[in-house]
Parts: C-alpha cells; sequence; structure tokens
C-alpha cells in the first residue's frame, strides 16, 4: 500500500511498504505529480520483483561478504582460502590509507642521488 499526503511545509510526502506489515518508509518531493510518478515506479517494481530497497546501498561490503561467507557450506580449506582472499584483495587496508603517496625511496631511480 501506498499514499501521499502534503507535510506542513509544503513537500509532498511519498509512503509505501515493500510487504505488508514492512516498515514504512518514505521520500520528499517538492511537486505531487513527482511523488505519484515515484510510487507508481515502486508499485510496478513490486508488482514485477524488480524493486531495490533504496537503503540497501547503505551496507559495507565487508559486512556483506562476512554474511555470505557465514551462509556457504565450504570444506574447511577452501573456507580458509575464501577468507584469506577476502583480506588480502577485496576488505579494505587500514595500513594502505595511512601512507597514499609514494615515498622518496620507491620513486627514486637506481644510480641517482637525490
Amino acid at each position: 500500500m501506498a499514499s501521499i499526503d502534503r507535510r506542513p511545509d509544503g513537500r509532498y510526502r511519498a509512503r509505501w511498504r515493500e510487504y505488508p506489515g514492512a516498515p514504512q518508509k518514505t521520500r520528499q518531493f517538492t511537486r505531487k505529480r513527482d511523488a505519484e510518478h515515484f510510487l507508481d515506479s515502486v508499485r510496478g517494481d513490486l508488482a514485477h520483483g524488480l524493486y531495490v530497497d533504496p537503503g540497501g546501498g547503505r551496507t559495507l561490503f565487508r559486512d556483506y561478504a562476512e554474511q555470505w561467507r557465514a551462509a556457504q557450506v565450504h570444506r574447511g580449506g577452501t573456507a580458509t582460502q575464501i577468507e584469506i582472499n577476502l583480506r588480502l584483495h577485496a576488505y579494505p587496508r587500514p595500513w594502505a590509507a595511512a601512507s597514499s603517496a609514494p615515498s622518496a625511496a620507491a620513486t627514486s631511480r637506481p644510480g641517482s642521488r637525490s
């Protein structure tokens, strides 16, 4: 179910639920026509199974990957290899952000004097 109501500040609030009993989602618009168009697209996406939660992008990759990894059934060696690959190649490394500029030793050419 979806609805539009006018706020005291003159804006229009579109309200909808992903499924009955789900938490209510809202989005505000300056024009009622824009709110109606948005709700029409949300209703269509819900009906066709194409709806993507706008807040879903707020999940960090590391959190999602750990949930995925915990849900998989692997042998011990495979699980260990997946954990190592994620840690070394996919997760951000705290020491990488500390020094983003190349050091002088790494940029100097062999045989040249500084």
